[in-house]
């Protein structure tokens, strides 16, 4: 859960440093809305994913043998909770606290809402507030203050505002990153995440009145909103703040088109976020498949295969080496267990011609411990079988994920 947490806060970190970089000062909105959408949905999921890069192929050649191993550890009689656990139930109750107070804020409207009178129009529903509400729009609703004093023009003017957002959806997009805040409360950034995408959200509807309406006398309109402001986050109104940069962006001239080609920077970062946290194999750089062939060189005794014919492996057959080596040796740290730590741990290591381990070393780790319990273990190994390239015996590297999980 914790490894979850920092990737998450780490893509997210990533991907907003791109925004203020390349997208932020374009008047690209709507594909600055996607972007933040995108990458927002990307930090919560991708960290999930857990793929493993090498498979086997159908013709029986094995880059990398994988074999898990699930550690159990028994409940000991004290009961006490760590430090770990108690900081777990800090971090669930506050992101509980945050669902039920939008569900709370929620209610709260439609309560309300029920209370006004309402008209049924074209796409939308329009309740009239009466002076206890300013205007805002949410979901399908447009609260309108019937009381704010406006001349015909402003009021056309601030209805197509509105609309812009009812049409466009644009709550569910609130709801959405509020769903991401009280999943990644901790995290400053994500608050930076929801302010960026409110902003573009009014730089959208803004856009959309401009289209029927001169920017001089849609600036001083929103110079002179001064609507009371109404203390729910999860709404649109016309007077959201700051209403100074989005003057700048009414003036601002329309970013060149070729612009818009800076999103493409963004792939490979999304690509190697996508490999550091979906992929399991740390070392993908070297997961371009090669071919073993037999030459003369063959005959060198440092010279290291990958894919073989025969691919080594445990002698009795992998799963007596787990049930009878692995299970029996390898122990859970007291460090990791007190923290919570869990995880796969990735060890290289070859084996020689002769069946021997030689070359340990950790490819990806968890820390706590668990690294050099697993290579400890790994170094241990009794000798394997070794692996052969059209009847020869070779050496091979392989790579073993060890899981270690606490239940």
């Amino acid at each position: 859960m914790i490894n979850y947490l920092i990737e998450s806060s780490v893509c997210l970190l990533v991907f907003y440093g791109f925004y203020l970089l390349f997208l932020q000062r374009d008047t690209f909105f709507e594909r600055n809305r996607y972007y933040l959408l995108a990458t927002a949905l990307f930090s919560i999921t991708v960290p999930l994913l857990e793929l493993e890069l090498w498979n086997s192929s159908e013709n029986g050649v094995i880059s990398t043998v994988f074999l898990s191993l699930n550690m159990e550890v028994n409940p000991s009689a004290d009961t006490s909770m760590t430090w770990m656990e108690w900081l777990m139930v800090g971090y669930i109750s506050v992101a509980t606290f945050m669902i039920l107070r939008v569900g709370a804020r929620i209610s709260k409207l439609f309560i309300q809402a029920k209370k006004l009178k309402s008209i049924s129009k074209d796409g939308y529903r329009l309740i009239l507030t009466e002076g206890k509400m300013p205007t805002f729009a949410f979901l399908h609703f447009l609260f309108w203050n019937n009381k704010a004093g406006l001349e015909k023009t402003e009021e056309e003017k601030i209805v197509q505002h509105e609309l812009a957002h009812i049409r466009g959806r644009h709550s569910l997009d609130i709801l959405f990153m509020e769903l991401v805040k009280a999943l990644l409360w901790f995290n400053p950034v994500v608050y930076f995440f929801k302010t960026a995408l409110s902003e573009q959200h009014e730089f959208i509807a803004d856009a959309n009145v401009l289209r029927k309406t001169d920017v001089n006398s849609y600036r001083k309109l929103l110079v002179s909103s001064f609507l009371e402001s109404f203390n729910l986050q999860i709404v649109h109104s016309f007077n959201q703040p700051p209403i100074k940069k989005r003057i700048a962006m009414l003036e601002k001239s329309k970013t060149s088109f070729k612009a818009s080609f800076k999103l493409v920077m963004v792939l490979p970062i999304a690509a190697l976020l996508f490999i550091s946290y979906a992929c399991t194999d740390s070392s993908v750089e070297e997961s371009i498949e090669k071919k073993a062939k037999v030459s003369e060189s063959e005959a060198e005794p440092d010279l290291v295969f990958e894919i073989v014919e025969k691919p080594a492996q445990p002698q009795g057959g992998v799963q007596a080496f787990i049930s009878n080596y692995l299970v029996q040796e390898l122990k859970y740290p007291e460090q990791a267990k007190s923290e919570g730590v869990e995880g796969k741990v990735y060890v290289e290591f070859i084996v020689l011609k002769d069946g021997s381990i030689s070359n340990v070393k950790v490819k990806k780790g968890i820390g706590a411990g668990c690294d050099n319990e697993a290579r400890r273990v790994i170094e241990g190994m009794p000798n394997w079988t070794p692996g052969e390239q059209r009847g020869q015996k070779v050496n091979q590297r392989l790579i073993l994920p060890i899981n270690f999980k606490l239940e």
